[in-house]
């Protein structure tokens, strides 16, 4: 069942009551009054801002380290920020005391200074306390682990022989230094023993090997020595002209199994992946310049080993084959 409606009331009454005994009506206060609470009001904000000052110049690190500077630093920060709020407090409590005649007991039990009284909660430093009790029981396990120092001479009495009352060290034998040897001088006027000019041995010149061609496989080699030709001719070099090129100079093309193109010939061999597809693909300038090099590494082969054959020589080559022919017949 709910209140009745004079419970109610009754319950409402009690209430107001209870507020009016928390809080008491200001009283009349002199101009000299007001005017000294302002003063000691005004100090007071005055020494909060250089607490909160002193609070902000501590350096705490951001990050939480589980160690004695970080520890000493967090406990100095939060004994400045509580001067800081206390300070805060007793002017909040001089103001209503004095400026509106409040008592300072009642004054206590207000909410606006109940809520100041947070920072006396001890839960923080005493978590920093056992902090650093942990650390310090921690050091003294390990230093108890250590091995004691060994004590200096200082600490004992030297004494020479056992049973005497001698308390002089003996005396320690000297120890005989061993001389040098003079060091010779060196006769300013000795030369040394002559020195002979050592013959020169001069290395056996042997001119690269020159291999004759035919100008359309000259024009297919300057593309694989790019550099040592100085070609800037653009053009297409198919497989079938790099083939070719081969046979000029002598190698003869056997295909192998897959895209593999063994080259015979002078009696070396090297073994090349052909492109895929028939031989009248296009050679890529990636394709000539890694040819170039095999050819260099296999061989030894450079761009100037080459030059273009006469048109006497490949007449002759002609009139050769054609009595080969006839004699053949």
């Amino acid at each position: 069942m709910g209140l009745s409606a004079k419970r109610y009331r009754a319950l409402r009454d009690e209430r107001k009551e209870a507020g009016k005994a928390a809080y008491v009506a200001p009283g009349v206060v002199s101009h000299e009054k007001y005017e000294e609470v302002q003063q000691a009001q005004h100090k007071g904000l005055i020494k909060a801002g250089q607490l909160l000052k002193q609070f902000h110049a501590i350096k705490v690190p951001a990050k939480r380290k589980h160690t004695n500077s970080w520890l000493d630093n967090a406990r100095q920060a939060k004994d400045a920020l509580n001067a800081f709020w206390s300070e805060v407090r007793s002017v909040r409590i001089c103001e209503m005391e004095g400026a509106h005649g409040h008592v300072i007991e009642e004054v206590e039990k207000c909410r606006e200074v109940t809520l100041l009284d947070f920072y006396r909660d001890p839960e923080f430093l005493n978590s920093i306390d056992a902090e650093l009790a942990e650390l310090n029981a921690g050091k003294e396990a390990v230093n108890a682990g250590r091995p004691l120092k060994r004590p200096s001479n200082e600490d004992h009495e030297p004494q020479s022989q056992w049973g005497t009352n001698d308390k002089t060290p003996p005396k320690r034998p000297k120890i005989e230094k061993l001389e040098k040897p003079p060091k010779r001088r060196r006769d300013p006027d000795y030369e040394g023993p002559p020195e002979e000019d050592p013959e020169p041995v001069l290395a056996a010149y042997l001119p690269p090997e020159t291999m004759s061609v035919s100008q359309a496989t000259l024009q297919t080699l300057a593309r694989l020595w790019p550099h040592q030709s100085m070609t800037v001719r653009e053009g297409t070099v198919r497989w079938n002209d790099f083939q070719a090129a081969m046979e000029d100079i002598g190698m003869r093309a056997s295909p192998g199994g897959g895209s593999k193109v063994s080259f015979f010939g002078r009696g070396r061999s090297i073994v090349i992946h052909a492109p895929h597809g028939s031989g009248t693909v296009q050679l890529t300038r990636g394709n000539l310049g890694k040819f170039g090099r095999r050819l260099t590494r296999h061989f030894g082969w450079t761009y100037g080993m080459f030059e273009e054959r006469l048109r006497e020589e490949e007449g002759d080559e002609g009139d050769e084959d054609n009595e080969g022919d006839g004699d053949a017949e």
